[in-house]
């Protein structure tokens, strides 16, 4: 009864639950007080109701380490204990009634398991020629019943990335939920405050995840290599003790015996399978060749008539492209040639009636050339007029005949109109009278 209240109560002290959650409130009263860093650290991890559980789950599994910790330390220390009291040729009963009367703390430690093993197995008649394997299976054994002591800080590292991950999308629900595109100045503290929760939860859930790997990887390897230590320390302690060269020497004969029968049988076997598949390959190779021959000359016949068949196919397209191309060709010929007598015919046409044209520009030319010529003789006529005209007055300015030379300038001034107007001349002596009267 004593004894189970005692074991219970050492398991309760050393509950990583326990000291895990003595860890979580000693934290949380660390962060109530006014030290360096308080506010970064209750920003990051009493900030929002997930942060508490990261936390938690955080101080849960390194309060477990730390106890793998110490616990693998200790193991370290009792690795040079006198596991082995008794006489090198006591029995392997006597040997593990020794071992179990050492004191309960050293139960646990991994040299006393597999001590108690190999013993159990030499007292349950296993022969000593066996030991090395059923201690190399106990350490298996060992290392595999260790490992499922880190299941639940397995779990922890996994779980706690998850719930950052579920701050994430609580803080982002939160932002969304607090968005007010109307109201945006105002919903903008609730949004950043969502988008904090989100992105601190997250990355403290890293965080912590890391930093538990990493012990995690460091006590595992302490216990690595306290395992190699344990098993190297038990085979030599049994080895010792239970040789495995136990076996007689007539039964090592006959078993070196029946080694070399079945060697030489073997070597039998493989000679014999050697000549079979020399003589196979060379059977095989020969039927090859004929295979091989019968193959080129078919192949060649084929390629061959493959070959003619496809010139033939193709100088009948080249013939049938050159017909086509010679087609198309003289249609296109017999289209320019009309096309260019189209446009000769209108050329002809054009030039036809610019020559009419011509022709008709050369009579007016000729007309205008006509309309000067007389201009010009006109006006040599006028020339000689005046130069009259001019003798006329000055003979009239010299006899002093005022009368005949106003009938001599009317007459040449009639004349002068009726030439330039073409219009009959009147008798000039017929204004003689009344120009006289009005003189």
């Amino acid at each position: 009864m004593w004894k189970a209240v005692t074991t219970t109560l050492n398991r309760a002290l050393t509950s990583p639950l326990l000291w895990g959650s003595a860890a979580f409130v000693a934290f949380q009263f660390f962060l109530k007080a006014d030290l360096p860093g308080g506010d970064f650290l209750r920003r990051y991890t009493a900030g929002h109701p997930i942060e508490y559980i990261e936390t938690f789950l955080f101080f849960l599994a390194l309060a477990a380490l730390i106890h793998k910790g110490l616990t693998i330390l200790y193991e370290w220390s009792t690795l040079d204990q006198p596991w082995l009291s008794g006489p090198l040729n006591a029995p392997a009963d006597r040997l593990l009634g020794d071992l179990d009367a050492l004191p309960e703390v050293l139960h646990t430690s991994p040299v006393f398991r597999q001590l108690r093993a190999g013993l159990s197995y030499l007292c349950r008649g296993g022969t000593a020629q066996e030991l090395d394997q059923h201690l190399a299976f106990a350490a298996e054994q060992e290392a595999d019943e260790r490992r499922h002591h880190y299941a639940f800080v397995r779990l922890v590292i996994w779980a706690i990335p998850i719930l950052g991950f579920l701050g994430t999308v609580v803080g982002i629900t939160l932002s969304l939920g607090n968005l007010a595109p109307q109201q945006l100045e105002e919903t903008l503290p609730a949004v950043m405050a969502g988008l904090m929760v989100a992105f601190d939860t997250t990355a403290l859930a890293l965080a912590l995840s890391m930093i538990l790997m990493l012990v995690q990887y460091v006590v595992e390897r302490s216990e690595q290599r306290l395992l190699a230590a344990a098993g190297e320390k038990v085979e030599n302690l049994l080895l010792s003790r239970f040789p495995a060269q136990s076996v007689p020497g007539r039964e090592l004969t006959a078993v070196r015996v029946m080694l070399e029968e079945v060697l030489t049988t073997c070597r039998h076997l493989v000679e014999t399978q050697v000549t079979l598949w020399q003589q196979s390959l060379e059977q095989a190779q020969k039927q090859w060749q004929g295979t091989w021959s019968n193959w080129q000359e078919q192949l060649g016949n084929r390629l061959a008539t493959a070959l003619e068949n496809a010139l033939q196919r193709h100088a009948d397209r080249l013939h049938e492209a050159e017909a086509q191309l010679f087609e198309r060709l003289q249609q296109r010929e017999l289209e320019a040639a009309q096309d260019l007598t189209a446009r000769w015919k209108s050329l002809l046409t054009e030039a036809s009636r610019q020559q009419e044209e011509w022709a008709s520009l050369q009579k007016i030319l000729q007309g205008h050339v006509t309309a000067w010529q007389t201009l010009a003789s006109e006006t040599q006529h006028l020339a000689r007029l005046e130069e009259l005209l001019q003798q006329n007055l000055t003979a009239i300015g010299s006899a002093k005949h005022f009368e005949e030379a106003l009938a001599s300038l009317a007459a040449a001034a009639n004349l002068l109109s009726a030439h330039l107007h073409r219009i009959p001349l009147e008798p000039p002596r017929a204004e003689r009278p009344r120009r006289a009267e009005a003189a």
